[in-house]
């Protein structure tokens, strides 16, 4: 597969036809696997071109779902605080 770089050799391009877009190009049968922020080549193999702080950018934060038994939980913890606060009235 061809692989357009731009100037510090990140990957911008993948299956480049017109090389002129690019600032250079690879052809490598090494496969990238696409788990890289900023895939960059090293001159033998794909590596992470990305900063910590860029890694940390681009994280995906999964929240799950509250189960039923937290959310029946939450909702008689709050019922009991209102009728608290009612009672201290």
């Amino acid at each position: 597969m061809k692989y357009g770089l731009d100037e510090n050799n990140i990957i911008v391009g993948i299956d480049v036809i017109n090389e002129t877009l690019y600032s250079k190009t690879i052809e490598t049968d090494k496969p990238w696997n696409g788990n890289f922020v900023k895939p960059k080549w090293n001159g033998e193999d794909f590596v992470e071109g990305a900063t910590e702080e860029e890694i940390k950018a681009n994280q995906i934060v999964y929240t799950p779902e509250p189960s039923q038994e937290q959310q029946l939980l939450a909702a008689l913890t709050l019922r009991l605080a209102r009728l608290e606060a009612d009672n201290a009235k």
